[in-house]
C-alpha cells in the first residue's frame, strides 16, 4: 500500500473514494464517549464517507478484551438517569443503535489493522487524497494549504528552482521526490514554469564526482 500523510478533517485512515476508518485506542475510546466526540466524528463521517468504520485497536501485548474497562454489573438497564456512567460494552450498543449503517472493526495489533485495511481495500478503487483533505474543510479553505509529509516538502525546499509558490504545486502534483528527480524540464515545466524547471532538473543532473574550477 502506498501510505499518503496529509491532515485529514474527517477519519484517520481513508481506504478508497467510499470507505474511511475512524481509529481508537481503548483509553481514547473512553474519552471520546466521556466527552460525545465520538458521535460527532461518526455523524460527519458519515456526511461524507458512504461506509464509515469505526477501528477499535487494542495493545497488542494485553488481553484482547473489553472486560478490564468494563463495569461488570452493569448492562443495558444500567443506561438511565439513575446511572449515566454504562459500561463500555453498553455504550458501544447505543452508538450502533444511533448509527445502524456503522460497521466497527476489532484489532489486536497494528499487524492486525494493516492485513485488515488491506483485505478492505481489495476490489476498491484508491482514494483521491485531495478528495480526502478537503472532506470536512470550509467552502473557502483550499486542500493545498493543508499539511502533508513534511520531511519531503523540506527536502525540496532547497532545491534550486523550487519557491514557496510553486511547491505547492509540486507536492500537489507529484508523489515523491524520487518522481521530481527523475522528471525531464519539459515534464517540470506545467508545474514550475520553464526556467525552474531547467533549475531543478540541472540540480538533479548534476555529476556528483564533478569538481568545481575556482
Amino acid at each position: 500500500m502506498i501510505i499518503v500523510p496529509c491532515m485529514l478533517t474527517v477519519g484517520d485512515y481513508i481506504l478508497s473514494p467510499t470507505i474511511c476508518v475512524e481509529r481508537k485506542s481503548i483509553s481514547d475510546l473512553i474519552s471520546s464517549f466521556k466527552d460525545g466526540r465520538l458521535y460527532t466524528q461518526t455523524e460527519t463521517m458519515f456526511q461524507h464517507y458512504k461506509n464509515p468504520m469505526l477501528l477499535i485497536e487494542f495493545d497488542q501485548n494485553k488481553s484482547f478484551t473489553l472486560e478490564p474497562f468494563a463495569d461488570l454489573s452493569g448492562s443495558m438497564s444500567s443506561v438511565s438517569a439513575t446511572n449515566p456512567t454504562p459500561d463500555l460494552q453498553s455504550k458501544l450498543v447505543l452508538l450502533t443503535l444511533a448509527f445502524p449503517k456503522l460497521r466497527i472493526l476489532w484489532s489486536s495489533s497494528p499487524y492486525e489493522t494493516a492485513e485488515i485495511f488491506a483485505s478492505l481495500k481489495t476490489q476498491e478503487a484508491e482514494p483521491d487524497p485531495i478528495a480526502a483533505v478537503q472532506a470536512g474543510l470550509d467552502k473557502d479553505a483550499r486542500a493545498e494549504d493543508q499539511v502533508f509529509n513534511q520531511e519531503p516538502q523540506d527536502m525540496l525546499a532547497v532545491v534550486p528552482g523550487v519557491t514557496p509558490q510553486n511547491i505547492k504545486n509540486i507536492i500537489l502534483k507529484t508523489e515523491n521526490v524520487k518522481e521530481v528527480a527523475n522528471m525531464t524540464p519539459e515534464e517540470l515545466a506545467p508545474l514550475v514554469g520553464k526556467a525552474a524547471g531547467r533549475s531543478i532538473h540541472a540540480f538533479f543532473d548534476r555529476n556528483v564526482m564533478e569538481e568545481e574550477d575556482y
